[in-house]
């Protein structure tokens, strides 16, 4: 499928992109002030706490060209706002997902403005979905919400390529990862309900209704799609690829530990931290880790995100997209919240130790 989804972006990073005016102090950039607990890390590389209208404008992007890729505008994040109430510490933004629209925010940070492309790297954000969340897809038949689907995603870490890039789309939008031109991995969201099993696994965290896992498109992944690997111990939905065992079979992904630590109720803050190191080329030890609330809840280490020969692929961007679908959008109007977001190179982020009591 060679059709561009405007809402999603990528970047290729031979171009000139938007330079954020403290570039030139060195890092971190961004406005780390509210993390305390990472004063004297020298491998923190950007915080975004939300604390400004015009957060999109420090080195956020939107474009799919080669060349100048164009800052993001107001009209990118018409579906957010920065909230003073509720937040996991000082303010935080609202990302509104409208009635039947697939796309509430679809944004881009480029490591390039840090001076990067890392082997590997972190990321932190906090999440709450709101009070009418919910996981479901539909079309509109007639102004009325017909359910026809679920699940979506939420930020995540990639090096992919647009429509208009030499080697065409590739990492996204059903163009699966090919371990040469790019791989991605997004976070999402899904049902709890499905299978036998899943009604168990949800039942085991009070008021839960969303599992949370990686979507990946990387080489040798099923089908032209992302695939799932859940944070949570419900086989239904795991992606097991070519069969076998997480430890053993890099295609494999149903390598959740801990006890159920993706499955997500609404109305309170979560810490989400994931992991990714690119792979020796023609070794399989690629490592994807994540975390929620400092709590280990994913670890796969026989990742192949690249082939022999292809050292190119790195961890370049982080993607802030909020997404319902698939093609179908939301059944009704919902929100999530997002705050203290944090990249780092050499170790874990961990939780905010500072967080509001709304953030428990």
């Amino acid at each position: 499928m060679k059709t561009i989804i405007l809402s999603v972006l990528v970047v290729v990073f031979s171009a000139v992109v938007p330079t954020p005016a403290d570039t030139a102090s060195g890092l971190p950039l961004g406005d780390c002030s509210s993390e305390s607990e990472l004063t004297g890390r020298t491998d923190i590389v950007f915080c975004e706490p939300w604390e400004t209208p015009n957060w999109y404008q420090k080195g956020y992007i939107n474009s799919i060209k080669v060349t100048n890729p164009s800052a993001a505008t107001p009209n990118d994040v018409r579906f957010t706002s920065i909230e003073a109430n509720g937040c996991v510490s000082g303010k935080c933004l609202k990302v509104t997902m409208k009635q039947f629209a697939t796309t509430a925010l679809g944004v881009l940070w480029p490591l390039r403005n840090a001076g990067l492309q890392p082997e590997q790297l972190y990321m932190r954000y906090y999440l709450k979905l709101g009070p009418t969340w919910h996981n479901e897809q539909c079309r509109n038949q007639d102004g009325k919400p017909v359910i026809e689907g679920q699940g979506g995603k939420f930020p995540g870490l990639a090096d992919t390529r647009g429509e208009n890039d030499p080697t065409g789309q590739c990492g996204f939008g059903g163009e699966p990862g090919d371990g040469i031109n790019c791989w991605s991995h997004r976070t999402g969201f899904r049902t709890c309900w499905g299978g036998s099993y899943s009604n168990r696994v949800c039942e085991s965290v009070p008021r839960a209704i969303t599992r949370f896992y990686g979507y990946m498109y990387f080489y040798q992944q099923e089908g032209d799609t992302g695939n799932p690997g859940m944070w949570d111990n419900d086989p239904w939905g795991q992606s097991i690829g070519r069969g076998g065992k997480c430890s053993t079979e890099p295609t494999n992904l149903s390598c959740s530990v801990g006890k159920n630590l993706g499955v997500l109720a609404p109305e309170r803050w979560y810490s989400l931290e994931h992991f990714i190191k690119m792979n020796t080329p023609g070794k399989a030890d690629g490592v994807i880790r994540g975390w929620v609330d400092g709590k280990l809840a994913y670890e796969k280490t026989n990742m192949i995100f690249r082939l022999p020969a292809h050292h190119n692929l790195h961890v370049r961007t982080a993607w802030l997209n909020v997404y319902k679908g698939g093609s179908l959008g939301n059944c009704h109007d919902s929100d999530i919240w997002l705050d203290q977001m944090v990249l780092a190179k050499d170790a874990p982020i961990g939780p905010l130790k500072a967080a509001s009591p709304s953030s428990r």
